[in-house]
C-alpha cells in the first residue's frame, strides 16, 4: 500500500491528502503516515497549505494538505531528509 500511495503522487503531480485517503480507503491519518515516508525519502514534498477558493459553495472550504512529486530533475528542490 506503501508503493500505491508513491505511486497515486507520481501519476497526479500534485495531490491533496484527502485524495489520497479517498483513494487507499484509509482514514486522513494512515494516508498522512504513508506519505510522510517518502517525505523522508525525498521522493516526495508537502506543498504549503493551499488557501480556500472565495465564494464557491461546491467543495469543502477548508485548507487542502496538497503533496507533489519530486522529479529526478527537481531533487535540487526537493529536499532529502534521509539522515543515513
Amino acid at each position: 500500500m506503501l508503493t500505491t500511495a508513491r505511486d497515486l503522487v507520481r501519476e497526479q503531480g500534485v495531490i491533496s491528502l484527502q485524495e489520497v485517503a479517498l483513494k487507499l480507503g484509509v482514514p486522513s491519518q494512515v494516508a498522512r503516515a504513508m506519505l510522510q515516508k517518502w517525505v523522508a525519502k525525498g521522493r516526495i514534498e508537502p506543498l504549503p497549505t493551499a488557501a480556500a477558493c472565495a465564494g464557491c459553495t461546491l467543495c469543502d472550504s477548508a485548507p487542502r494538505e496538497l503533496y507533489r512529486w519530486c522529479e529526478a530533475a527537481d531533487l535540487a528542490i526537493c529536499p532529502d531528509f534521509r539522515t543515513g
